[in-house]
């Protein structure tokens, strides 16, 4: 089970991401650990449940948008 699979079979966490209660995700880490697939992939299970934006402040290595 990859890293991501884990993340998502943690009931508890996704029941957290999907609390009205919590208005903000933040994700740090280091180069190239995972951090853009992790946001994408929880975009992408909140898409159409909640209003949502993203910035992505990653100056040396954007993907998801303009910093």
């Amino acid at each position: 089970m990859s890293a991501l699979e884990a993340f998502f079979s943690d009931r508890s966490l996704i029941d957290a991401i999907h609390s009205p209660g919590n208005r903000l995700i933040m994700v740090i880490g280091g180069v190239d650990s995972g951090k853009t697939t992790l946001v994408e992939s929880i975009v992408r299970t909140l898409l159409g449940s909640c209003d949502l934006g993203v910035a992505d402040l990653d100056v040396g290595q954007s993907h998801i948008g303009p910093p």
